[in-house]
């Protein structure tokens, strides 16, 4: 929960993103999961934390704009954009921009 907060992240906000991205999650599991009344299975987990830290890497990107988590495909394309730039970084390529 300490990491939703630092990014002043809404639960509701991360579960939505969480889905549009994909990740198989619910807002009562995930609610049961931070109240320690269930557990995640470990790949929704590590899916989990790797989302929360590709949502500081936007968040410090981006740090002098206020970011709206309701935004969900927004935020969600900012993440995907975050993932092809960080594979982009670990092959050593250009980022190819097409208009």
């Amino acid at each position: 929960m300490t990491a939703l907060c630092d990014l002043e992240l809404p639960a509701r906000n991360f579960v939505d993103l969480a889905k549009s991205l994909n990740i198989s999650i619910s807002h009562g599991r995930f609610s049961e999961a931070l109240n320690d009344k269930a557990r995640l299975d470990d790949e929704t987990g590590t899916a989990l934390i790797e989302l929360l830290s590709e949502l500081s890497a936007v968040r410090e990107k981006f740090r002098d704009i206020p970011i709206n988590w309701g935004a969900t495909e927004k935020i969600a394309t900012l993440v995907i954009l975050e993932r092809v730039t960080r594979i982009c970084a670990e092959l050593d390529q250009p980022i190819a921009v097409h208009r």
